[in-house]
């Protein structure tokens, strides 16, 4: 007799970042390991668009029109009609939180909150949520002690309400812990698995070095800490190096990153990949990268390529965790940066190797966590 086919919600993001889909494809790859071979049916629910969490009749559905004619004005109505039966996470059999930060200042406001959160503590009692790669987004030079107000309060129920949840990185575990009462296991982010779905046995490396370059440095300058035009200034910098050894390749996770690296770097490759998979057969043999957006340097790594990770805030503890070089641009300067990337070249193959060796051992660690949870189901 063939087994039943589980319905699995999913919230995550769709066409927004391609980091949060590396993050998903690592967390449904761990799962359909775990519950092999029991089959599944998974939706994706867009956290910026929760109203997709009930069905075309409901009223929360107004919140569309509301966002499409009023922008953000839609917040407090549909937090009011998200309590209407509907929710489609209730008639789920596992749902997933897959992987973001979760924990940042005022992270009791985010859009997901209600509908959600607090939703989902009504799911039946059989139902299990997963909540699987939870991060923490603060200044980097100066992350809290611990959560208070609101956002401790947040941080209770989200633990309270899931059945599992793990964290990326250590501040994360550490407050949400501290918060909860309960004792949060840190792995490293799903994502690090991504790269395996497609690239079964990294090739030998070629001589490309990839860059992934933000405006900035990163999404958010919190404190201020960075000088206008000094990241630019490194890059260039550093381009002016690797292009002595190797071929400089930027790879892109935003039309704006691909304006900004034709407006400086016109003379080098410049590649956007549309999807995941794109993503690693493009980046797979590359010989190391240098990255602002965190989960590139992440999901690279799960490749074998070893990267350096320059951001501006606490998710480089996520990079910190699986031992790359992290790096916090606001301190950063060009000589430090080149002396990194002469012992990430330097030690390529002993790093590649570390890394992959690394990989099997936490996905061995997540498949101890995640099966006596789902044995039930």
């Amino acid at each position: 007799m063939k087994s039943k086919t589980l319905t699995v919600a999913a919230l995550s993001t769709r066409d927004t970042n391609i980091g949060d889909d590396f993050i998903r494809v690592g967390v449904l790859d761990l799962l359909h390991e775990a519950l092999s071979p029991t089959e599944t049916d998974v939706t994706i629910y867009n956290k910026h668009t929760p109203w997709e969490l009930y069905p075309s009749w409901h009223p929360a559905r107004c919140a569309a029109v509301m966002h499409a004619v009023f922008g953000g004005k839609w917040r407090k109505g549909h937090d009011l009609l998200s309590h209407l039966p509907g929710n489609k996470l209730l008639k789920s059999d596992l749902i997933l939180q897959c992987g973001t930060p979760v924990i940042w200042k005022q992270a009791y406001a985010c859009e997901w909150a209600v509908p959600f959160w607090k939703m989902a503590t009504k799911r039946p009692s059989n139902v299990s949520l997963l909540n699987l790669g939870a991060g923490s987004c603060y200044p980097d030079s100066a992350p809290p002690d611990s959560l208070t107000g609101r956002d401790k309060e947040y941080a209770i129920r989200m633990v309270s309400t899931s059945t599992l949840t793990v964290a990326r990185d250590t501040l994360a575990a550490r407050l949400l812990s501290e918060a909860s009462g309960k004792d949060i296991p840190v792995l490293d982010c799903p994502a690090f698995q991504a790269g395996g779905v497609y690239v079964k046995s990294p090739p030998t490396p070629e001589d490309r070095f990839l860059l992934n370059v933000m405006p900035g440095a990163g999404h958010f300058d919190f404190k201020g800490e960075m000088r206008e035009g000094s990241w630019e200034e490194t890059v260039n910098q550093l381009v002016h190096q690797l292009r002595k050894d190797f071929r400089v390749q930027f790879i892109c996770h935003s039309e704006r990153e691909v304006t900004y690296a034709q407006t400086h770097w016109p003379e080098h490759e410049i590649v956007r990949p549309g999807n995941p998979e794109e993503y690693f057969l493009f980046a797979q043999g590359a010989f190391a990268a240098v990255t602002n957006r965190l989960h590139a340097a992440v999901g690279l790594a799960g490749i074998g390529i070893p990267a350096i990770a320059v951001g501006t805030d606490t998710r480089l503890e996520m990079t910190r965790l699986i031992g790359l070089p992290s790096l916090f641009a606001p301190d950063l300067n060009v000589d430090t940066l080149q002396e990194a990337v002469h012992s990430l070249v330097k030690e390529r193959e002993i790093r590649s190797a570390r890394l992959q060796a690394r990989r099997k051992e936490v996905r061995s660690h997540y498949l101890n966590l995640l099966k006596p949870v789902l044995s039930s189901l």
